[in-house]
């Protein structure tokens, strides 16, 4: 299978400290197999982790092309239709594309799993970061939902 779009989807607190390597490996990887579009969010630790991975490579595979999932202009106080770019000046000074979804209508509590959906149907595989025994976590909602779509999921925490 071709991989070219890949999402990156994890749990906001991260409990282990060598995440870090492994993430980047397992991006590098993708990349070397093909893979030059990542979408990630920006939500807790691991989008972080994900985020900081992503431009360490890029260093390496200036091609690679990286979307952070952006919150609305609206939910950060812009008025409603604003551009995001006239919005987030600082933006513009990163080596990233930007991404947002409509998510204007969600409820806020279904945001970030609304956006996690979008994320995991606009690519062919998901790297992530998952604790299958969290009971109620939206990057295992997340997980489960990339497992039904029949994505290819790369687990960070079971590749050891």
């Amino acid at each position: 299978m071709k991989i070219e779009n890949c999402c990156l989807i994890g749990h906001s607190l991260i409990k282990h400290l060598e995440v870090y390597d492994r993430l980047k490996n397992a991006i590098e990887q993708f990349i070397i197999g093909g893979c030059k579009h990542f979408i990630v969010g920006q939500h807790g630790e691991f989008d972080e982790y994900a985020k900081s991975c992503l431009l360490d490579l890029k260093i390496k595979y200036p091609d690679i092309r990286i979307e952070i999932v952006m919150r609305s202009p609206r939910y950060m106080g812009a008025p409603k239709n604003s551009d995001p770019e006239l919005f987030y000046p600082d933006m513009l000074k990163e080596p990233f594309d930007y991404l947002m979804y409509n998510i204007e209508d969600v409820y806020y509590k279904a945001r970030i799993d609304f956006c996690n959906k979008r994320m995991i149907d606009d690519c062919d595989a998901v790297i992530c970061y998952i604790d299958k025994t969290q009971i109620h976590s939206g990057a295992k909602r997340a997980y489960n939902y990339a497992k039904r779509q029949n994505k290819y999921v790369y687990n960070i925490l079971q590749a050891r």
